[in-house]
C-alpha cells in the first residue's frame, strides 16, 4: 500500500472515530429524559409492591 493512500485511510479513520464519539455522549436533555423515566418506573414498581403487600395482607389476615 503506497504511504499516501495509508496516510489518507488513517485520516479518514480518525476523523470517523472522532464524530462517532461525538454523538455518543449524553447531552443534558437526555440526561434529564432518563431521570423522568426512571422516575415514572420507581412509582410503577412502589405501585406493584404496594399491590402485592395488600393481596398478602389480604390472604393472611381476611375480612
Amino acid at each position: 500500500m503506497p504511504a499516501e493512500q495509508a496516510k489518507a485511510e488513517a485520516e479518514a479513520l480518525v476523523s470517523a472515530f472522532a464524530e462517532a464519539m461525538d454523538s455518543q455522549l449524553a447531552t443534558r436533555s437526555d440526561v434529564n429524559r432518563l431521570e423522568r423515566e426512571l422516575l415514572v418506573i420507581k412509582w410503577m414498581v412502589g405501585l406493584v409492591m404496594g399491590g402485592i403487600v395488600a393481596l398478602i395482607l389480604k390472604a393472611f389476615f381476611p375480612v
